[in-house]
C-alpha cells in the first residue's frame, strides 16, 4: 500500500514484497509466488488495471510529503543519477495503471502540455548550458531530500552534445594568423593565458597599454613566434590539407 500511495503499483511489487524477510518471517517460512499469482491477488483486493479518467478537485486532494528511506541507517550511502535522451512534456503522465475501487478520479491537465526541454526554437535540443543548469538545480534537490544521508553518483552519456569547455579554454579553432582587435574564440570570453617553455605564462592578447595593438588579440604567427617555433623561412600552413572548417 505504501508503494501505490507514492504513485504506481505493479504485480512485480507484490512478487519482491513477498519475497522480503519481514514477510518471509510472518508466513512462517520463504514464499515466492509468480507475477500471474500476484495479478490474481490484486484483483481478489479489489485492484484494477485500467486507464486513468479524470476527475474533479475537492477539498485532501492535496499529495503527501515525500522522503527518501535510508536502509539501514548507514552514515554512507551512493544512488546512481543516470542521463537518458527523452524529450518530457509537461503534462506526461501515466495513463494505465492499477486502482483500487475505492479511489475516486482526479482531475488532469489537457493535452500534452509545452516541453520542459525546448532549446532552441522549441526544437527539443538543448546546448550544454541547459543541461549544466538543469543538474545544478537536481543536485540541490538530491541534497535537499537526503540531508547528508546519501551522496550522488551522476552519470551521462559520451553524446558529442556533452562535450563541453570552459569559455576561456585555449582553442585553436578559427584562431587567426595575424592580430585581430575583435576575435575572441566560439563563446565570448578571451582565453586564459598558456604556458611558454621556460613555464612563465604566455598572454595571447595585447596588454590594453601596447601602443600598436592595444588589447588585440595577437594572431597565431606571433604566438608561435614566442615558443620558438616559427620557420626560418617565415612559411607554415594556417591549417592541415583536409582539416574541416575554413580558416581566415
Amino acid at each position: 500500500m505504501s508503494t501505490a500511495k507514492m504513485g504506481y503499483i505493479c504485480a512485480k511489487d507484490i512478487v519482491d514484497f513477498v519475497s522480503t524477510p519481514e514477510m518471509h518471517e510472518k508466513l512462517g517460512g520463504k514464499m515466492t509466488i509468480s507475477e500471474w499469482t500476484a495479478r490474481r491477488w490484486l484483483h481478489k483486493l479489489d485492484w484494477r488495471y485500467k486507464k486513468l479518467t479524470n476527475g474533479m478537485y475537492i477539498d485532501g486532494h492535496e499529495c503527501p510529503d515525500f522522503g527518501f528511506p535510508v536502509p539501514g541507517g548507514h552514515p554512507f550511502h551512493l544512488i546512481t543519477q543516470t542521463q537518458d535522451e527523452s524529450i518530457y512534456y509537461a503534462h506526461n503522465r501515466r495513463k494505465t495503471k492499477w486502482t483500487h475501487s475505492s479511489e475516486r478520479p482526479k482531475p488532469v491537465c489537457k493535452g500534452e502540455g509545452p516541453l520542459i526541454m525546448p532549446g532552441k526554437n522549441c526544437d527539443g535540443y538543448f546546448s550544454m548550458d541547459e543541461p549544466l543548469e538543469q543538474v545544478d538545480k537536481a543536485i540541490d534537490i538530491f541534497e535537499a531530500r537526503m540531508n547528508g544521508f546519501a551522496t550522488g553518483l551522476w552519470l551521462f552519456d559520451n553524446a558529442p552534445s556533452h562535450q563541453k569547455r570552459a569559455a576561456d579554454a585555449l582553442s585553436a579553432h578559427y584562431m587567426l594568423k595575424n592580430p585581430l582587435q575583435t576575435w575572441v574564440p566560439k563563446g565570448g570570453a578571451h582565453m586564459r593565458p598558456g604556458q611558454l617553455p621556460n613555464g612563465l605564462l604566455q598572454h595571447f592578447y595585447f596588454p590594453d597599454d601596447y601602443p600598436q595593438y592595444p588589447g588585440w588579440f595577437k594572431g597565431m604567427e606571433m604566438i608561435i613566434q614566442e615558443h620558438g617555433l616559427w620557420p626560418d623561412d617565415g612559411w607554415l600552413k594556417v591549417q592541415c590539407n583536409g582539416f574541416n572548417f575554413i580558416q581566415s
